[in-house]
This record gives structure tokens, C-alpha cells and sequence, in this order.
């Protein structure tokens, strides 16, 4: 099991969610696909869409990006999809590939 800031994704019935170091669910399992915690967010999917959440497991950034991301870097996400570019932490694209 790999963690990160002190949580790592489990998947339990199809859903992802994460614990602990001590093995607890601190985010119940309720998202199609969810990435590893940086900069104390992690990037988690519903349906087709991404988002944000914090450690507690509340959206910072509500599910609406179309694209892959796997999370920060230096206080910015790359998203990889029909829009692709990079967002800051309040979800704000900072440069998009007009392309």
C-alpha cells in the first residue's frame, strides 16, 4: 500500500476512498478513481469528471474537469484531456493549450 501525506487509496466494492497509517477509513470509499494526496490535496473522479478534494475529504475543487490529472506540483495540477493546461488551487486554469 503506498501512502502519501499520511493516506493511501483503498478500493473496496468498486469505489475509492482512503485510510490511515493505522489502517482506519478516514474517506469512505464513494469515488470511481482516486490519485495519492500532494500538496494536501488529491485529485478523485465521479463518473467522468474530476475534482479535488482535502484531507478531511471535502471538495476544494467540485468534479467538473474533463481530463486525467494526477495531482500538484508547486501549487499547480496539468490536466490532460479536451481541455488541456494547468489549474492553480482554486480550479482556475492559468494557461490552457489552445491547440
Amino acid at each position: 500500500m503506498n501512502f502519501s501525506e499520511k493516506l493511501a487509496a483503498i478500493l473496496v466494492d468498486g469505489k475509492w476512498g482512503y485510510l490511515n497509517e493505522s489502517g482506519h477509513t478516514v474517506i469512505e470509499p464513494q469515488f470511481d478513481q482516486a490519485q495519492m494526496f500532494r500538496e494536501g490535496l488529491a485529485a478523485v473522479r465521479l463518473g467522468t469528471k474530476w475534482g479535488f478534494i482535502d484531507r478531511e475529504g471535502r471538495w476544494v475543487i467540485s468534479p467538473r474537469l474533463e481530463g486525467f490529472t494526477i495531482g500538484f506540483k508547486n501549487g499547480l495540477a496539468r490536466i490532460e484531456g479536451p481541455e488541456q493546461g494547468y489549474i492553480n488551487k482554486a480550479g482556475a486554469y492559468v494557461w490552457r493549450d489552445t491547440n
